[in-house]
């Protein structure tokens, strides 16, 4: 692929080998040895969705760390622009890392989990649901960026989800999970419904339906909401009428 390509130099000593194909544009960066450190493949595409416009981006890649590791990164985004041109939403879709021995010289990209993450963002709000085997299994909301994550978030956008480098950056390595410590977070239970954050650790609740779990929470907490504000489930508040019969026994 990169046979006789001259590469860009860096001043680190990195080299950079880039070279696009029918549209795909592959990258490797190797050290100054010629220790591959990253392979990376990326595809952008343009289409139309009535009178918006969107670009797709694909972006998979293979990482080595200076640990012995290799890691697989795959990614994509869909931005969307209004007639004007002005960009006025995004979603991400970000999978789990694969990881391996670099030794054993297979491809992390087919080990990686089942899990990925789906970032919505408009001009107001991002929201992040996290899959676990096609399953929902938490949701997490970030604040309008017209307040204190303005200036890090335009769109709402968190991407990336993952660090995705061949060095470590800070207190974080190269897999390391990255979330904003201002976000909202909702868990879910195996059928997908939102548990109340009071008491989401309740293994009562695993197969409980919505109308069970209001009920279970309105029993232990009827004090608290069953939905924080920020999570978009504020019909989730709604007092449900309570009926005592069942508990009034245990007064006997």
């Amino acid at each position: 692929m990169f046979v006789g390509l001259e590469p860009k130099i860096l001043s680190n000593g990195k080299r950079i080998f880039s070279k696009t194909v029918a549209q795909k544009t592959y990258t490797r960066v190797t050290d100054r040895c010629g220790k591959v450190l990253i392979d990376r493949v990326k595809s952008i595409e343009k289409s139309k969705v009535g009178n918006k416009s969107v670009i797709t981006k694909k972006e998979v890649s293979v990482v080595n760390d200076l640990q012995g590791n290799s890691f697989g990164f795959k990614y994509q985004s869909d931005r969307v622009y209004n007639g004007a041109g002005k960009l006025v939403g995004v979603r991400e879709i970000e999978n789990k890392p694969g990881i391996v021995n670099t030794e054993s010289r297979i491809n992390p990209l087919n080990r990686m989990p089942d899990c990925y993450h789906v970032t919505k963002s408009t001009s107001g709000k991002s929201y992040v649901k996290d899959f676990e085997n096609g399953t929902v299994k938490r949701k997490w909301f970030t604040p309008s960026p017209a307040n204190f994550v303005k200036s890090r978030m335009p769109l709402g956008m968190r991407n990336p989800q993952y660090i995705r480098s061949s060095e470590k950056k800070g207190n974080y390595s190269i897999a390391d999970f990255v979330r904003n410590k201002f976000e909202v977070p909702v868990f879910y239970n195996n059928k997908g419904l939102p548990k109340p954050p009071k008491c989401a650790d309740d293994f009562a609740l695993v197969n409980m339906s919505l109308k069970e779990m209001r009920e279970y929470h309105g029993k232990k907490y009827p004090e608290n909401r069953y939905a924080k504000f920020g999570m978009n489930l504020d019909f989730l508040n709604d007092k449900q009428t309570y009926s005592a019969i069942e508990d009034l026994d245990i007064y006997l």
